[in-house]
């Protein structure tokens, strides 16, 4: 059977990778590599329906597909600076994606759950990923539903979890103020 990518949905996924400002650098948060920009098409979490990595050249406007990631619950995407790593986070797992075959790599732990100001919460719906330009350091959006707020955490690249007191003393995340 062949799977076929909507396509307003990979423009919306492409536009989200290239408008979505960082939090904390100004920059436009994207998964690029020189022409190209990187998106994966977040399938719905349908089991049977595979996540897909995508590449958009930004000069020509040609989507190619790579392929078939393994996952169902890819929402954010990353690159390492100055690297070729492509970091994804499907659901509550960090890992990386093969560029030449698309296919998921975890780290070996989950994100995990974080204290803050809205209590203890468990880091399972990261909808956005970015790396700070100045420091290297990999950080994660999650989604918290009630409240409906966003906290952003730092994430440890190499084990997949959240880094302990990045915030502070018993502050592991920070809530996202406005809309």
């Amino acid at each position: 059977m062949k799977r076929t990518i909507s396509g307003s949905l990979l423009v919306a996924l492409v536009l989200v990778l290239i408008v979505t400002p960082l939090a904390l650098s100004g920059r436009p948060a994207h998964a690029q590599n020189g022409d190209v920009c990187y998106a994966v098409a977040d399938n719905g979490g349908v089991p049977g329906s595979e996540d897909t990595l995508v590449t958009l050249n930004k000069v020509t406007g040609v989507t190619t597909l790579i392929g078939y990631t393994g996952t169902i619950n890819i929402e954010a995407i990353a690159f390492e600076l100055g690297a070729e790593t492509l970091f994804a986070a499907d659901a509550e797992q960090l890992g990386t994606l093969d560029l030449a075959t698309a296919a998921f790599t975890a780290r070996p732990e989950v994100f995990g759950t974080g204290s803050g100001a809205l209590g203890e919460i468990e880091f399972d719906d990261v909808d956005g990923l970015t790396v700070d330009p100045a420091t290297d350091i990999l950080y994660g959006t999650h989604r918290q539903n009630n409240p409906q707020k966003d906290v952003l955490f730092q994430i440890n690249s190499a084990t997949g979890g959240h880094v302990p007191d990045a915030f502070g003393p018993g502050v592991d995340y920070v809530v996202v103020e406005g809309d």
